[in-house]
């Protein structure tokens, strides 16, 4: 009795598998990729030692449609702001697998610099407004590996971040007496 169940069972799904190929069994055609352009406006920040903090956290903000934010801030940030809201075009191959992103370049008191040593000279002028909680400059930069910064500049991006833990330094000490 059993055999004959599992038989007939069997019988029953092999008719429904063929009665259904044409829905299980379905081929799709290859689909290729649709590259979509992305329209956004990004915060740039003038790079140099006098730069407001504000403006270098709001560095590289992107706003528009298909962002969180929506619109880009009010400018200038506060006094000595020199920030300027750019119009950017992204492709969705740029945002989802990174491409293009090293040709970009970042305005400085320096000239205009590649994206990754825009980058590390952001982060040691954000780090400079921790001046007091560093005894000389050199204790500053051991959190840094300075060999990142492209060679034909290191000297002068040394030059202003020095330049810029100095002038917070002394703003503080002032602020303390």
């Amino acid at each position: 009795m059993l055999k004959l169940f599992i038989a007939l069972f069997g019988l029953i799904l092999v008719y429904w598998i063929y009665k259904k190929k044409k829905q299980l069994f379905v081929r799709h055609p290859n689909v290729e990729p649709v590259i979509t352009t992305l329209e956004a406006f990004e915060v740039q920040t003038f790079l140099d030692s006098e730069t407001p903090l504000v403006c270098l956290k709001e560095d590289g903000q992107k706003f528009g449609q298909q962002f969180k934010e929506k619109t880009p801030p009010e400018l200038p940030h506060t006094v000595g702001c020199r920030c300027q809201v750019v119009q950017i075009y992204y492709t969705s191959s740029d945002v989802f697998q990174g491409e293009n992103q090293g040709d970009h370049t970042k305005p400085s008191s320096l000239g205009d610099l590649k994206a990754e040593d825009a980058r590390i000279l952001k982060q040691l002028l954000v780090q400079t407004y921790q001046a007091s909680l560093f005894s000389t400059y050199e204790e500053m930069l051991s959190d840094f590996d300075t060999n990142l910064i492209s060679e034909d500049i290191r000297d002068e991006v040394l030059a202003l971040t020095k330049n810029a833990f100095q002038l917070h330094r002394s703003s503080t000490e002032g602020e303390i007496t």
